[in-house]
């Protein structure tokens, strides 16, 4: 795999995740914001990752950063997501830059089926047939260019505030930092700091493979989290920071909303879509 083919498969793959301080002790107590009621801050993830851990839909504003090999990257994008009793998703990705390869162009984006559809910029056309939206079937990829995008999709743990808060039920001190005011909802915030074990740990069976694998890709050892959690015991933003012992560091921090409101998504006009061909010329491959 060429280098630049290798730099639009770590592009592809940060798509598909679209598709994871300061002061006090881990036994200081805190407002947990329902009934005046004085929590621990281990009290407080707990409650919110069980309050969480019932949503079923949600909007989110995902921002991911992070360098390897001396070079740095990132992507931003919008979503509504739903994760039972299927998982969809559809938003928008508007930053998109890893290992050398920037999309510079704001890419609406579906999801459902184990299929993702991206909107194509009009400098890709070709690779579609000319068509408007370009299809990956997720379980056909790697076989079609060499790329794995495992299962990350179409599962949505990254992105999930119950298994991301769930594992911050594993940190030994976790702390309460402060008050802020996150999207008009006002909110505690902690931070903590855990090992990638014990988060794990935390976790049923079936999730902790998949998450396993994420976690083993990406070389992470440790996990340090601040999470804002509001009045009902909600999380209303997350920021993951995942250190290698290479010194790489990536950082997933999503902001939410929206939590239980109906996610309609539907595939693009059949019309309208192609299959990508040509994928390592897509990327500048060879």
């Amino acid at each position: 795999m060429s280098r630049r083919l290798a730099a639009g498969a770590a592009a592809g793959t940060t798509l598909v995740l679209t598709l994871a301080a300061c002061g006090g002790s881990a036994g200081k107590s805190a407002d947990s914001g329902t009934g005046g009621i004085r929590l621990t801050a281990a009290e407080v993830l707990l409650k919110t990752s069980q309050k969480s851990g019932q949503v079923n839909s949600f909007a989110a504003d995902v921002t991911v950063s992070g360098n390897s090999q001396g070079t740095t990257g990132g992507t931003h994008f919008t979503a509504q997501v739903r994760l039972r009793p299927d998982v969809a998703l559809t938003g928008t990705v508007d930053k998109l830059s890893v290992g050398g390869f920037t999309l510079n162009s704001s890419i609406p984006v579906v999801y459902l089926n184990n299929t993702l559809y991206g909107k194509v910029p009009q400098q890709f056309a070709s690779f579609v047939s000319g068509k408007q939206w370009a299809k990956i079937d997720l379980g056909q990829a790697q076989k079609r260019a060499g790329v794995s995008f495992d299962s990350l999709i179409q599962h949505a743990e990254l992105v999930d505030p119950g298994q991301q808060t769930k594992t911050f039920t594993a940190s030994k001190d976790a702390r309460k930092v402060g008050e802020e005011t996150i999207d008009g909802a006002k909110t505690t915030h902690y931070t903590g700091a855990i090992t990638v074990k014990d988060a794990l740990d935390t976790l049923d069976a079936q999730t902790r493979t998949k998450l396993q694998k994420v976690y083993t890709s990406v070389g992470a050892q440790k996990i340090n989290f601040d999470v804002w959690v509001d009045g009902q015991e909600q999380a209303r933003k997350l920021t993951v920071k995942l250190a290698t012992s290479a010194g790489e560091t990536t950082t997933l921090s999503i902001v939410y909303s929206n939590f239980g409101k109906a996610v309609s998504a539907s595939a693009p006009p059949a019309d309208q879509v192609g299959n990508i061909t040509g994928f390592q010329g897509m990327f500048g491959g060879h």
